[in-house]
């Protein structure tokens, strides 16, 4: 989903029409409006993009460089 549709009520659709807990849920994203939507929807998010694009509050010591950094510590 994308313009032109809020992607805040983007997620709350989807979230609704699928019957799927936020909680059970993640959103990977490459912009600040997919980190914005994620947390107004109370889903994880897992960012896919240039470090500098979003607030440095995401990025921490623990902040993983690829997709499969992620999926090793599950």
């Amino acid at each position: 989903h994308g313009s032109p549709e809020e992607k805040t009520h983007a997620v709350a659709k989807e979230l609704d029409n699928n019957e799927w807990e936020a909680t059970d849920c993640v959103l990977i994203g490459d912009s600040s409006t997919d980190y914005i939507a994620a947390q107004d929807n109370g889903v994880c998010f897992i960012y896919r993009g240039k470090k500098n694009t979003l607030p440095n509050i995401i990025y921490s010591p623990n902040f993983a460089e690829n997709f499969l950094q992620v999926i090793s510590h599950v």
